[in-house]
């Protein structure tokens, strides 16, 4: 277990961290589109504000263009999946 003295170093760690990252944000604001852009085509590694709401969307479009690619003689076979996945999810409640 960790000892309170441990746990505010790395507390102050975190926040050094986070003010970094801070700092680091607004310069990059400050620089342009060109900046923008560019931080755009990088993985977003230390920018987790909207992590989820982009999985999610990647999730989704994922998803779709997979429906979309499956051949019509499939479509009993999504039914059933999706009838099946919506049983688990209706018994796990």
């Amino acid at each position: 277990m960790a000892t309170k003295v441990e746990l505010e170093t790395e507390t102050a760690d975190l926040k050094k961290e986070i003010a970094e990252l801070k700092a680091k944000k607004s310069s990059t604001q400050t620089e342009g589109p060109a900046a923008e852009s560019a931080e755009r085509a990088a993985p977003m590694e230390d920018s987790s504000e909207d992590a989820p709401e982009e999985e999610l969307r990647k999730l989704v479009e994922d998803l779709t263009g997979v429906i979309e690619d499956h051949p019509t003689a499939k479509t009993l076979l999504l039914l059933l999946g999706v009838f099946g996945a919506g049983y688990l999810l209706g018994r796990s409640r």
